[in-house]
């Protein structure tokens, strides 16, 4: 049996260095498992701050065919006895046609500029106008000089060149007209006859419509 004091001794030495050893125990678990806890530091790449997320080539808002133009063509020979002839160019971009012309031997004037039904410069046909309010098929009037020069540049929304059918808005195929007269006057009123109906304008150059 121990001495009273050597005992309670051992048992202080004991309890100390049970201590020291808990600690040291608990000290490591808990570093272990700070360390495991801790999130990696972030990187340009997770973050999502790349050169993906923002590129235009990424989002679709290319769209090259937005500015797809056609060109079409027509070369106008005289109709009778007229000598008017000439050539003339369209353009079409964003749903509109640009129409550009020159003849000559026109009567020196206001002379129509429309497209017609039929691709037969013998048997023209009504006026095409695929939206009658508008009147969509006929250009401005071309203005003849005293040496019977003709230019015109005029531009008509709601037609195109694609190819004539029954239902559509396409031109190609068609002819191109231009009257001794304009179909309109100045002021926008139509050209009448004596009795009050309007003039069917005489025809003095036609030729049909082509895509280049």
């Amino acid at each position: 049996m121990l001495a009273p004091g050597k005992g309670v001794l051992s048992m202080r030495r004991q309890l100390v260095f049970l201590g020291v050893v808990t600690a040291a125990a608990l000290g490591g678990a808990y570093a272990c498992s700070s360390s495991d806890s801790s999130p990696p530091a972030a990187t340009d790449e997770d973050s999502g701050t790349g050169g993906d997320t923002g590129s235009p080539a990424d989002t679709g808002s290319g769209g090259g065919d937005t500015g797809t133009t056609r060109s079409g063509k027509v070369t106008i020979a005289p109709v009778g006895d007229a000598g008017t002839m000439g050539t003339g160019t369209f353009v079409e971009s964003n749903g509109q046609i640009t129409l550009t012309l020159n003849v000559t031997g026109a009567p020196p004037g206001a002379r129509g500029v429309h497209v017609h039904v039929n691709g037969d410069c013998a048997n023209a046909g009504a006026h095409f106008n695929p939206n009658p309010t508008t009147r969509n098929g006929e250009f401005d009037n071309m203005i003849a000089n005293d040496a019977g020069v003709g230019t015109l540049t005029s531009m008509r929304a709601g037609i195109s060149l694609d190819t004539a059918s029954d239902a559509g808005t396409g031109i190609v195929g068609r002819s191109l007209n231009v009257h001794g007269v304009g179909a309109t006057l100045p002021d926008g009123g139509p050209v009448l006859n004596d009795a009050g109906q309007p003039v069917p304008p005489p025809r003095i150059g036609c030729g049909i419509i082509q895509l280049n």
